[in-house]
């Protein structure tokens, strides 16, 4: 050919010599291989694999070239890749034709006859040897009759595609119409079980081909003989039957005794020793039909069909990991667009600041919560037209960069309240907490927010000016306890107050005026300590890997030991007022208001808190000796609950106990009360990994069987009027099981005594966002 090479295409360890051939999506050219100065045909696709889809096409065609064994067809050597595209490499034929081609080889494939359009069902049974499939005769009559484009041809549209579903339907045509079948089963695996995946048979009314596709266990089948099938599956041979006839025991069932099939031929399709799948071909009404050329013939297909199945079977995969990369994809754009929505909606600013080792800063980002708090959107800030730093108060400039610099030397978290005046003249106080991480390049980089605090420390500051009045009113505090004990009656229908008014009656007598003050400032101070523990706690969760100078200097501080040690020093601080002290931190304890989520707390605390609160009603009078308390306590871990609740509910159950030994030693005197002395059992334990048990028991007056049934009915009471509300015991139910998602029952014998059990889950069903990886446990003092 006199086409001329294209220069601009540049193969590695290859030298164009010619162009043979130009189409739509392939070009053909005669080269030399520099290795060796071989002789070589170049294919080339004109474009780009653009798809996978085409490149498992274009290697199809290669695997299967490259499968044949068959004298006289051109050699395939190689599948050459180059600037995203592929190359087949194949012999020099010199330049001439298929069939010119094969006119060269050997005389025993001269004698093939190229017939495209002719098909191996074609072939006249009169010609083949019924009683010997495989005499030399039908050989001899297959290689003359061989339709040998055809089965180039049949390759070719193997080869050529790639879709599972349609790769199967024109597999089972092919197959029935190159085996001399009237009926052909492809069984394919699928999840561990084998199906029938497509059955083609021939139309009797014009002799073309119908192949339909069906998913169908094998086990459910009816139109495979299924031992047969799994026989094959098993030994991975082939097999053939002729007249319902052969010498492998177990293999002929129902199915044969039933149909009788004259010729059936069952042949695994393996690629790379792996059993991709199998097909099954039946005659019913001519026996022979499966002669030697033909089973070669199928094997040389099923051989091109296993490449051609195990390709379709990638591309399937490859599609579904796209369809979910894509996916992946959505959702991780989905959740930037969350993670955006949810900084809009902070009320604080989120950033995130640079600072270079020369000294200057940037801010990289801004939420939009800048607006509200400095009167400046993020694109100024970020864009560097206004700068924030601008509007810090001249009394805290010194101040912030003093802390600044301690937070950059020591790598330590910076925290810091100071006053910015904004563009309208308004003076805000705001809180700023961010974490300093060091950058390869030598920058610092600061993750933090800053939150508007304005509103606390106008209350702070309102607070300082009333402390003067409340000094003032501090006389009044006894005469107000009173009071609060007269409004108990009044309350009695919340018991959360008539528990605190227990309280109040207990320890009125040791409060003095000093508590609310003293109290009132060491309280915020621990509060402060807490908050700063839990930023911390918020920073380890959110930084967890920290670089290695931050984990130097928290192993220089032993940041543990001072999370431990300076609550004690504030602790410390009470050493003067040590009864005082805990007597009104058992009040404040225990009256507290829950907040909206549970927190870590220490039951045995609580149990000690309500015991100390009760202390005055277990000493010995003139009426009964000192009610014996013995506890005998499990080693239990912190759970999640509602501290104040769970309170209440001790100290239902401990006032209840109390009432019945008191009501118990009425018509007994001093000394019958001391020989059998009024007792209070507390026992905690672990009921399993997941609960802990706690049961209260007295050795009271007990309760009937009646009573047992409606002691946790609301407004029931066993109390004379005016002693008892029926509603302790109805709230501890409630708290324990509709708040808590835990069980309290009752066991009582009349005059033995009553126990309650309670059991509560260590964890909260619904996992608290609120309580850290390292949360702080609610303690209570004794």
């Amino acid at each position: 050919m006199d086409a001329a090479v294209d220069l601009k295409i540049a193969i590695p360890g290859y030298h164009l010599v010619e162009q043979l051939h130009c189409g739509s999506k392939t070009v053909v050219y005669r080269a030399v291989r520099e290795a060796d100065q071989q002789a070589v045909v170049l294919k080339l696709l004109v474009r780009e694999c653009r798809t996978s889809r085409e490149l498992l096409q274009f290697r199809n065609q290669y695997a299967i070239a490259k499968s044949l064994k068959i004298p006289g067809i051109i050699h395939f050597y190689s599948l050459q890749p180059y600037h995203n595209k592929y190359a087949l490499v194949m012999e020099d034929f010199g330049g001439i034709f298929l069939r010119q081609h094969a006119q060269k080889q050997p005389e025993a494939v001269q004698k093939l006859n190229f017939k495209p359009l002719e098909s191996l069902t074609t072939i006249n049974p009169s010609t083949i040897d019924q009683s010997s499939p495989t005499s030399s005769k039908s050989s001899n009559s297959i290689s003359d009759s061989l339709d040998f484009a055809s089965v180039l041809k049949a390759a070719q549209v193997l080869s050529s595609t790639i879709q599972l579903d349609e790769l199967i339907n024109r597999l089972s045509k092919i197959i029935l119409e190159n085996s001399g079948a009237e009926t052909c089963v492809l069984l394919l695996p699928e999840s561990d079980e084998w199906q029938i995946s497509a059955i083609a048979s021939f139309n009797p009314q014009d002799n073309t081909v119908i192949a339909h596709q069906q998913v169908q266990p094998l086990a459910e089948s009816t139109v495979v003989p299924t031992k047969l099938i799994h026989y094959v599956k098993d030994t991975l041979d082939s097999v053939l039957i002729e007249d319902g006839k052969t010498n492998i025991s177990g293999i002929i069932g129902e199915y044969f005794l039933q149909h009788q099939p004259k010729s059936v031929l069952c042949i695994p399709i393996i690629n790379h020793n792996h059993l991709v799948a199998i097909v099954y071909l039946e005659n019913g009404s001519t026996k022979g039909v499966f002669t030697r050329d033909r089973v070669e013939i199928l094997n040389l297909l099923c051989t091109h069909a296993a490449i051609s199945l195990a390709n379709a079977r990638l591309y399937q995969q490859s599609q579904t990991y796209a369809q979910q990369l894509e996916q992946s994809l959505e959702k991780l754009r989905l959740s930037k667009v969350r993670f955006q929505k949810l900084a809009d909606n902070v009320p604080a600013m989120i950033y995130q600041l640079c600072t270079t080792p020369d000294g200057s800063a940037f801010m990289s980002y801004v939420s939009s919560g800048c607006y509200n708090l400095y009167e400046l959107t993020p694109e100024e800030i970020m864009a560097g037209t206004q700068n924030s730093g601008f509007m810090e108060h001249p009394d805290d400039v010194a101040g912030i960069k003093q802390v600044m610099m301690h937070s950059i030397q020591n790598r330590t978290p910076f925290v810091h309240e100071w006053r910015i005046i904004t563009p309208s003249g308004i003076v805000k106080w705001v809180q700023a907490a961010s974490r300093p991480e060091l950058q390869a390049d030598g920058s610092m980089l600061w993750d933090g927010f800053i939150i508007d605090v304005s509103d606390r420390k106008f209350a702070e500051a309102a607070l300082l000016e009333s402390e003067a009045e409340l000094r003032q009113k501090s006389q009044q505090l006894e005469q107000t306890l009173k009071e609060l004990q007269t409004m108990q009656l009044q309350l009695v229908q919340n018991e959360k107050m008539s528990a605190l008014g227990n309280l109040v009656a207990g320890v009125a007598h040791e409060i003095n005026n000093p508590v609310g003050f003293i109290a009132g400032n060491l309280q915020p101070a621990k509060d402060y300590i807490n908050d700063l523990f839990g930023l911390i706690d918020l920073y380890q969760e959110k930084l967890p890997n920290p670089d290695d100078d931050i984990a130097d200097e928290i192993a220089a501080i032993d940041l543990e030991y001072v999370r431990e040690d300076l609550p004690k020093l504030i602790d410390s601080m009470k050493l003067g007022i040590e009864r005082i002290g805990s007597i009104s931190t058992s009040l404040r304890t225990f009256s507290r208001a829950d907040q909206h989520y549970k927190v870590l707390f220490n039951i045995h605390e609580g149990i000690e808190s309500t015991i100390l609160i009760l202390k005055h009603r277990l000493k010995a009078n003139e009426n009964h000796p000192t009610i014996e308390i013995f506890k005998e306590y499990g080693k239990l871990p912190s759970i999640e609950c509602f501290p104040g609740q769970l309170n209440q509910v001790f100290m239902n159950l401990l006032a209840n106990a109390i009432d019945a030994l008191e009501e118990s030693n009425q018509g007994r005197t001093f000394e019958q009360i001391e020989a059998n002395p009024n007792r209070i059992t507390i026992v905690t334990s672990m009921l399993d990994q997941d609960h802990v048990r706690i049961a209260i028991a007295d050795n009271g007056i007990g309760m009937t069987e009646e009573v047992k049934q409606r002691i946790f009915g609301h407004l029931f009471t066993t109390k004379a009027v005016g002693k008892g509300t029926g509603l302790g015991l109805a709230i501890a139910h409630q708290i324990i099981v509709e708040k808590h998602g835990g069980k309290i029952s009752v066991d009582s014998v009349p005059e033995q005594g009553t126990k309650f059990i309670i059991t509560i889950p260590v964890k909260a069903k619904v996992e608290n966002p609120h309580i850290p990886a390292e949360a702080e446990v609610f303690h209570v003092a004794n």
